[in-house]
């Protein structure tokens, strides 16, 4: 009532009971009729323009929904919402709220907007491109329909715009390499610069020692100097089965691939643009930059720093990784004993597993969500490297590499990218509406009593009947109390009796 006077300036003014005319219509009424009052009817709720204005109320008389909608408004709600249009039904909750002024239909003070016009609405709603949140906290104060929310949702979702300017996606869970089941197996390595030097470092995925080789001046690396660090460290430690790189161009070269089936070992390239995916690597690049600078500064020799890093053990229940490669302790500038051991193989894999799951646990609790997989031929954003911007793309076919993707952009390169560079264009899914129908009933089945026959026992109860029945536990023939549970008599077998 309230909200229906506030269009209306009102001066109260006080009169005796004999000269209000309507005070009990039936039992007062005046025979004269008072003078009449002119209504202005203006909708101040409606922030349109004129012409805006104009266009609502014509596609509001267009639109045979709110046509019926208004309808009902004026002639009044049934006494049931099943005496409603299907269509209309969704409404019921709302009578209270609706009204209908100057051909434009109101909940409360917002306008109701017909189906024409809904998809302008929205581009307002949306034109500063705020967040889902915000858009709808702006519609709830001026406009309605059924389904505003998931609406906006979905509008926001799709605008090209704020997909191009996303956000980077959170990190995933960790995705661990297995660990090799010997030294030497699988071994990783990636490219370092440190004083206008590029220098090759070689890890072990196995006992975690790093190797160092010296390539070319800075930014002058070349698959030649790569394969000719390589192969001078294969001949002196062996050949392994893999090797872990990065998508560099001194890897991807026709004379790396060359080399790789000379030497017959399998080539495994890290997700484009996502380092983490090579991570021991990478960590062990960051550990032994960190040991060369700190040597240079303080004037001491690099080879020794780096024999005492390899030396350490890497904690207190793993030993150095010196032991784990080579089996035995390396002797250093340090006093020691240096016994003649073997390794205890399934002890430490147990322990580098158990380290392992320690990792990932740690970094899993900054993984803040878990992606689906995508599949061949949908429409992603992919992001870009420089500036973190997203552009559209098409996944061609998913990669051998966990996590890793073949697609395509709109010009028609393609090319291979982390699950976590690809984002998923959701589509606009159908919005079911809830109706008020007759609740379905549900027949309900009694399960058939149990016969029970002389011959039966305890020994020997017959087969209850196939679901939905339930089989009743055989109970003795007698009355249980009102608070005791019938209890199912116990015979012992005759194994058990003694023999008298």
């Amino acid at each position: 009532m309230m909200l229906r006077l506030q269009k209306y300036d009102m001066n109260i003014v006080y009169r005796p009971g004999k000269e209000v005319v309507l005070a009990d219509m039936l039992s007062r009424l005046h025979p004269t009729t008072g003078p009449e009052i002119d209504i202005e009817k203006s909708v101040f709720a409606v922030q349109f323009s004129a012409d805006r204005l104009q266009q609502l109320k014509e596609e509001t008389c267009r639109d045979p929904h709110m046509t019926a909608l208004k309808n009902t408004i004026i002639k009044g709600w049934p006494e049931k919402p099943k005496d409603l249009p299907k269509n209309l039904r969704q409404y019921w909750s709302l009578k209270e709220e609706l009204t209908v002024e100057d051909d434009i239909v109101l909940k409360g003070d917002r306008v109701m907007i017909p189906e024409s016009m809904k998809q302008y609405i929205l581009q307002t709603i949306h034109s500063g491109h705020q967040g889902i949140e915000k858009c709808r906290m702006r519609a709830k104060t001026c406009v309605y329909w059924h389904g505003l929310s998931h609406d906006i949702e979905t509008f926001v979702k799709t605008c090209e715009t704020c997909l191009k300017h996303h956000k980077s996606q959170p990190h995933e869970e960790l995705l661990q390499h297995e660990i090799p089941e010997r030294p030497w197996h699988t071994v990783g390595t990636d490219i370092m610069t440190l004083d206008g030097s590029d220098y090759i470092v070689v890890c072990d995925y196995y006992s975690k020692m790093p190797f160092v080789r010296r390539t070319a001046t800075a930014g002058q690396t070349t698959s030649t100097g790569i394969i000719s660090a390589l192969s001078q460290l294969f001949g002196e430690q062996g050949v392994p089965e893999k090797l872990v790189s990065d998508n560099g161009k001194p890897y991807t070269s026709t004379e790396f691939q060359r080399f790789r089936k000379e030497w017959g070992f399998q080539h495994t390239t890290s997700s484009p643009r996502y380092p983490r995916s090579n991570g021991l690597a990478e960590r062990t690049v960051q550990t032994v930059k960190n040991i060369m600078t700190k040597a240079k500064e303080s004037h001491s020799d690099i080879n020794i720093a780096l024999l005492a890093f390899r030396s350490t053990p890497i904690d207190h229940k793993l030993p150095s990784p010196a032991e784990l490669l080579y089996s035995r302790k390396l002797k250093t500038n340090l006093p020691s004993v240096i016994p003649n051991t073997l390794s205890k193989k399934k002890e430490v894999r147990k322990q580098l597993e158990k380290r392992q799951q320690q990792q990932k646990m740690y970094h899993d609790r900054t993984a803040t969500c878990s992606l689906p997989p995508l599949s061949k031929g949908q429409p992603v954003m992919m992001q870009k490297e420089e500036g973190g911007k997203w552009t559209p793309a098409t996944i061609i076919q998913p990669s051998n590499e966990p996590r890793s993707y073949v697609v395509q952009s709109p010009n028609g390169a393609t090319y291979r990218r982390n699950r976590r560079h690809l984002m998923n264009l959701q589509k606009p899914t159908e919005r079911h509406v809830r109706f008020y129908d007759k609740p379905e009933i549900i027949e309900t089945r009694t399960p058939p009593p149990i016969s029970t026959t002389p011959e039966q026992n305890d020994d020997h109860i017959q087969p209850a009947a196939k679901p939905p029945y339930i089989t009743q536990p055989v109970v003795e023939a007698q009355t249980p109390s009102p608070h005791q549970r019938p209890q199912r008599s116990i015979k012992k077998p005759e194994r058990l009796i003694e023999s008298i």
